[in-house]
């Protein structure tokens, strides 16, 4: 495994090409010419369209890194394991591109048919596990598992079996739900992203479904994954989809858009452009665009919005990983008091005018009195139900930390608006 220099790309169960990496260590893709001519006609990311056959490092690399934890200890702990370089994005994903984001997987040659299955777990042995990864969150992957996931958090994958039981994904098995023990230095971060989500819910954006479980005593969130469907014979099947980064081929480093990354017009283009409901979509995201400003979400860059990829439907995916961070004080260069994309040119939370959401509209090509119109419904409706949603946990001392600052940036964007 560890001198391969080609991995077949698999996509819903089908070969779709061959990513290659030749002696001086340059990455190419190459669509099947069957893959092409093919009736499904799923490219493996909207930056590499099928009319295309082969690509190169400057749109494949990408792609691949974005496969990839943003978290470089993490990378440098699959590095030691597979005894590769942690900057090889192409190693990496030969030994652990078997259970990705979406459904793509990468395997050897003579592996399409790489069998899987689950090991049962408990809940002390899922608890085991999270206390582990708050004493070392560089521990993403314990032994036989060969699943990778984007993102900075600590986290690890599970499958929720038929049964309703917990089990860990082995080979090939797809897995179901992504846990989350949160952030370690921001307290009950975990418990927050879960409230975030859930209000996002109630007024009315799709969000994935998320659960604040308690395993034998240690909390964590559980994310069920959007990118998996139960099949009528109850297995798990992939859904492809893909992150907006790697939608514009832009490396994940450059996620913020103060890194020069994408800002909200990229990616309200490129769902114009591309999906099968454009409009629907840019409305869709525009709406989330207002609701992570209005709960003082800073983290919401390229990353944390997804397309899906199915057979004749493309569309913006439900949204994930959102969290309010109000009730955490701004400290050195953090930038938790600031939105990940600008409203306008404004950024930081509190600062944003009438006339700014009026720019933003105009760079989204949407309706401003109808965006208007949704900012106020929006922070009219959050304060109580995030109010809510905090108390159904008995968050007394978080309620006291973060609701204040709710209700004011709410208030306060409403009498914004009209200025």
């Amino acid at each position: 495994m560890n001198g391969a220099k080609s991995l077949d790309v698999r996509l819903y169960g089908e070969r779709l090409g061959v990513v290659e990496q030749d002696a001086k260590g340059r990455v190419s893709f190459a669509y099947d010419t069957d893959a092409m001519r093919g009736d499904m006609r799923i490219p493996l990311s909207i930056s590499m369209p099928m009319g295309t056959p082969t690509y190169s490092p400057s749109t494949i690399v990408p792609f691949l890194e974005g496969l990839l934890p943003d978290n470089q200890d993490v990378r440098e702990q699959w590095a030691i394991k597979f005894g590769v370089s942690p900057r090889n994005a192409f190693a990496l994903l030969a030994h652990i591109g078997r259970d990705c984001a979406g459904a793509v997987e990468f395997l050897h040659d003579g592996e399409l048919d790489f069998g899987g299955g689950t090991v049962p777990l408990s809940d002390a042995d899922i608890a085991t596990r999270l206390r582990n990864l708050v004493k070392d969150p560089s521990g993403w992957l314990v032994s036989g598992e060969r699943w990778s996931l984007a993102g900075a958090q600590s986290k690890f994958t599970l499958v929720r079996r038929k049964d309703g039981k917990w089990a860990e994904a082995v080979g090939s098995e797809p897995s179901t739900h992504i846990v989350k023990p949160g952030i370690s230095d921001y307290r009950d971060q975990a418990l927050i992203e879960h409230v975030s989500m859930r209000t996002a819910g109630s007024v009315g954006l799709r969000v994935a479904k998320t659960e604040y479980m308690d395993f034998d005593g240690a909390t964590a969130l559980v994310v069920t994954r959007f990118d998996r469907r139960r099949a009528r014979d109850g297995s798990v099947v992939r859904v492809h989809q893909e992150d907006t980064c790697q939608a514009l081929a832009v490396y994940p480093r450059r996620k913020y858009e103060a890194s020069k990354g994408p800002t909200a017009a990229d990616i309200a283009r490129v769902l114009r452009d591309n999906s099968t409901d454009g409009e629907g979509d840019v409305w869709e995201f525009t709406q989330a665009l207002v609701y992570n400003y209005l709960i003082g979400a800073p983290d919401a860059h390229a990353k944390n919005y997804s397309v899906m990829l199915a057979p004749g439907l493309t569309r913006i995916t439900p949204l994930y990983d959102v969290a309010s961070a109000l009730a955490y004080e701004a400290k050195g260069d953090s930038e938790i008091d600031q939105a990940a994309m600008s409203i306008g040119g404004r950024r930081r939370f509190g600062t944003v005018h009438g006339r700014h959401w009026d720019r933003l509209a105009r760079q989204l090509k949407v309706d401003q009195a109808r965006l208007r119109d949704e900012i106020q419904r929006q922070a009219e409706m959050i304060p109580a139900v995030f109010a809510h949603e905090i108390d159904r946990d008995d968050a007394t001392e978080l309620r006291a930390r973060l609701m204040p600052k709710l209700e004011h940036l709410c208030a306060a964007t409403v009498t914004q608006l009209r200025d």
